[in-house]
């Protein structure tokens, strides 16, 4: 961080985001001013973090599993591909962000924002796609077959352990899904 002659002159070396001391230094208002205003607009960048759903297709359901930095957080289970018909159909390949959402039938969830053709997709439990599902994405502990699977809310409280773990540090985390 650099500092005023006058500062730099007698040793003094701030250990925080204060260029120099107020009480030691000579600076003019104005550079204190323009110095305030630069601080302040340093913002913390949010970092993106990215969960990887890769895909099986069948004709009773679409199988996945659910990945990040490599490393298998889950299974999926989804609606068969029926060409994106809202509420029959698994939602279309693509990259999503996600958040924090509040719904009336199954409170705070993992909502996936901006999907053409659906509103209200998110991931919440279920263990039969043909049964529980109209869209959203389930997370499994394991498959039994193509829509089904088991330990579906053990496996949610994983994902959202790590997804609300990502926000609270104040990053963005996104679904890309293939």
């Amino acid at each position: 961080m650099p500092l005023c002659k006058d500062c730099r002159g007698r040793g003094y070396y701030p250990k925080s985001t204060v260029l120099c001391y107020p009480d030691r230094c000579n600076l003019s208002d104005e550079y204190l001013f323009q110095t305030k205003i630069y601080l302040k607009n340093i913002k913390k960048m949010a970092i993106k973090h990215t969960l990887k759903l890769h895909r099986t297709y069948g004709t009773q359901g679409t199988n996945g599993t659910l990945y990040y930095n490599n490393q298998k957080i889950c299974h999926t289970i989804e609606l068969p591909d029926r060409k994106n018909l809202r509420r029959l159909s698994c939602i279309p390949a693509g990259t999503y962000r996600l958040k924090k959402q509040q719904f009336s039938k199954n409170g705070e969830q993992i909502a996936i924002t901006n999907v053409l053709g659906h509103e209200a997709i998110l991931f919440h439990a279920a263990n039969d796609a043909q049964r529980e599902l109209q869209g959203c994405i389930a997370p499994v502990t394991t498959l039994k077959g193509e829509g089904i699977g088991a330990e579906s809310l053990k496996a949610l409280n994983k994902l959202k352990a790590l997804v609300y773990s990502l926000w609270d540090m104040g990053d963005e985390v996104f679904l890309q899904i293939r």
